[in-house]
């Protein structure tokens, strides 16, 4: 299957929507410049940790709805995935150095390993019995087929011990009082934050993503 496409994707999509979080916090902040940097940050880092659909949903409502609808669109309820990708999700704000309107905040992660899960979830997944594949298919179709990935995938994340332990610089620049997150760093502290999944590369169409699992339950049925 190529989900491990959907899920990256989901984790670009999700951290684009809460990097709100980290743009609004100075508009209104009467503090020195290192402080609000530390707010900005401070903030942001709060809405990862243990989110739910009440903590979060005031920051999901500034995000795009574009976002949000191409997130859905694999069949991935936004809350569900930030409660189960950020439930171990810790963070410490290490130092603070401003110069001039840029500043760079160093910080250090602890989350259960996406990629260990899925790889675990992956694993769970091709061990289950042709029939109930076959089954799951004729029921919902692909979707059907991501849905019961997805529901493992939680399952290994929920359940996670071995965390894994990160360090990523967030690069900020100052506009029009505000501090936001510069995107040279996203990527850098996201997959930090994410328990070291890569999140570069060419992510493919949802509808791509979905013609693999249709042909291999297909050919489980017909075993």
């Amino acid at each position: 299957m190529k989900t491990h496409n959907m899920i990256r994707r989901a984790c670009q999509l999700a951290l684009a929507a809460l990097i709100v979080i980290g743009v609004s916090v100075g508009l209104s902040a009467c503090k020195n410049d290192e402080q609000m940097a530390r707010d900005s940050a401070e903030a942001m880092f709060k809405a990862f940790k243990n989110p739910t659909e009440e903590s979060m949903r005031p920051y999901m409502s500034n995000a795009k709805a574009p976002i949000i609808s191409q997130i859905e669109s694999y069949n991935i309820d936004v809350y569900e995935f930030l409660g189960h990708v950020f439930r171990h999700f810790d963070y410490r704000i290490d130092k603070v150095t401003v110069t001039g309107d840029t500043a760079s905040i160093e910080a250090s992660f602890n989350n259960a390993s996406l990629s260990s899960a899925f790889a675990a979830a992956n694993t769970d997944y091709q061990s289950t019995d042709t029939a109930t594949l076959a089954q799951i298919y004729q029921d919902g179709k692909e979707a059907g087929l991501e849905k019961r990935l997805m529901e493992l995938f939680y399952k290994r994340l929920d359940e996670a011990t071995d965390l894994t332990p990160t360090k990523a610089t967030i690069k900020l620049t100052k506009e029009n009082g505000s501090w936001k997150v510069d995107d040279g760093s996203v990527q850098d502290f996201a997959s930090s934050m994410y328990g070291s999944i890569s999140l570069s590369g060419e992510v493919e169409p949802a509808s791509q993503s979905q013609e693999q699992p249709a042909s291999e339950a297909q050919e489980s049925a017909s075993e």
